[in-house]
């Protein structure tokens, strides 16, 4: 009896160290094809926003009427024709689940993610010169760094600095806006703050929603597109000390009249013809400077943000396209 019980004792262990390794096996198998499948819907999801990019990509190509609207597929992501949302959970595949969208934006007023935005609604930086750059500083709060934050983003673009400034300076226009944030921790270490990097996110953070560095080869803005907070800022910037005084009056004027066309957006500089009479006396020289150097009615640059989502697992890309017809090509890709 004592051999017997021993061996059932012996028996015992072993199944049980049996079913202790297949339940850690079992466990492993497991946690092997649950990473399989992340990797799966990782690799699907990536596919489905590089397949978003290039349906932006389309739609943009196939705008073409030589003037932007902010009604238009690009910008809304409604269908023109059948009104329904084109890249919304938009599926390559029908009722597989599988979805991609575009979007930059949600409009509080519609309720509503809009899905492309161009570029040239904002103030290109690489354009401005020392004066316009302390005026942009100043409208945002900046005033006591304004002259110097402008000399040193200026030289570090221009390359214009001391010889020193040239060795640490890129000496070239700056290809994407983080960029600026970079001299912006330059100019506060050499102010030797301790805090210079948090000091820099927040003077980015300030102005990042009105600066670009894509489009063109000058200082304009798509009249079509920019809003009246942006307007605003470019109009005292490109005005003279006299002009500074009607360029909130002014931007509000364009703005106004440009909401009362039709298509709510100008075709041409000759649609731009304004009632200034309730601003101040200069108001009619900067509108006469706007239209004749700063004022463009389609944009060539547009960021397109993409999510693919498969399951549970997203991925995001962010491009800037270029749609000019001898330049066709993205200039930034970044991903998520």
């Amino acid at each position: 009896m004592s051999k017997k019980g021993s061996v059932l004792m012996i028996s015992l262990w072993i199944l049980a160290i049996l079913v202790v390794f297949a339940v850690g096996l079992g466990h492993r198998a497991s946690i092997n094809l649950r990473l399989a499948r992340y990797q799966r819907d990782r690799l699907k999801a990536y596919f489905l926003a590089k397949a978003g990019i290039q349906k932006a990509i389309v739609q943009l190509e196939n705008d073409k009427n030589g003037y932007d609207n902010l009604d238009e597929t690009w910008s809304t992501g409604i269908d023109s024709v059948t009104k329904k949302p084109l890249f919304e959970n938009a599926e390559i595949n029908e009722g597989s689940g599988e979805t991609f969208t575009i979007r930059y934006l949600y409009d509080k007023e519609k309720g509503i993610y809009l899905c492309m935005s161009d570029e040239e609604r904002k103030i290109n930086i690489n354009f401005l010169d020392k004066k316009q750059l302390k005026q942009l500083f100043i409208l945002r709060g900046l005033d006591a760094d304004a002259e110097s934050l402008a000399k040193t983003i200026f030289e570090w673009i221009s390359g214009s600095g001391t010889e020193e400034e040239k060795k640490v300076f890129k000496n070239e226009r700056l290809k994407t806006p983080e960029e600026l944030l970079l001299i912006l921790e330059y100019f506060y270490q050499q102010k030797r703050l301790d805090n210079f990097k948090e000091k820099a996110r927040e003077v980015f953070n300030n102005v990042e929603d009105l600066i670009t560095t894509y489009g063109g080869n000058s200082n304009t803005v798509n009249i079509n597109t920019i809003s009246e907070n942006v307007l605003n800022i470019f109009a005292n910037i490109v005005a003279d000390d006299v002009q500074r005084s009607c360029a909130n009056c002014v931007a509000q004027k364009i703005i106004e009249l440009r909401n009362y066309q039709t298509e709510k957006c100008f075709k041409n500089k000759d649609g731009i013809n304004l009632d200034v009479n309730e601003c101040p006396p200069a108001a009619g020289g900067l509108v006469d400077i706007l239209k004749a150097n700063f004022i463009i009615f389609e944009s060539d640059n547009f960021k397109i943000e993409s999510t693919g989502n498969v399951n549970n697992v997203s991925k995001k890309i962010t491009a800037i396209y270029n749609r000019q017809e001898e330049n066709k090509k993205i200039l930034n890709w970044h991903e998520n």
